[in-house]
């Protein structure tokens, strides 16, 4: 469905990330550090016989490092042909948001301004961020060239 989207708390910040683009939702256990990696690299982790590179938005979004423990939760996503896990606070539902409800991003944080997608407004909820997980991957290497 194209209005599907995973509601999620990323950097502390309410999140919609279309369905298409979540593989699943894990525990990511233990983490290898990357030597070098940029800071947004959180580590390396192994899912089901594969090495997931994961990603901290909060370290985008924030500057804040995410404290990675037994609990930590990462969304997995496909992007470019290499599967990615992007640390999440937690996941709350799954709502349809019909486009009409997603405005620009408008007076966003600098840091949101360059990431979402949108905004978006949905009755009985707070607003929130429009994401896409692809961003969190091609942006940092834009604003690094």
């Amino acid at each position: 469905m194209k209005d599907l989207y995973l509601i999620a708390e990323m950097a502390g910040t309410m999140v919609a990330i279309p369905t298409q683009d979540v593989e699943a939702v894990v525990s990511v256990g233990e983490t290898v550090p990357v030597p070098a990696a940029p800071s947004h690299v959180a580590g390396l982790f192994a899912l089901r016989s594969r090495v997931i590179t994961l990603i901290d938005p909060a370290q985008l979004i924030a500057r804040k490092q995410t404290r990675l423990d037994a609990d930590s939760t990462a969304i997995i996503g496909s992007i470019g042909g290499n599967v990615y896990g992007f640390l999440i606070d937690k996941v709350d539902d799954v709502l349809t948001i019909p486009s009409d409800q997603i405005m620009d991003v408008g007076g966003a944080t600098d840091a949101w301004a360059r990431l979402a997608t949108g905004v978006a407004a949905v009755e009985g909820r707070d607003m929130m961020m429009v994401v896409s997980l692809g961003n969190f991957i091609h942006l940092p290497r834009q604003m690094a060239a």
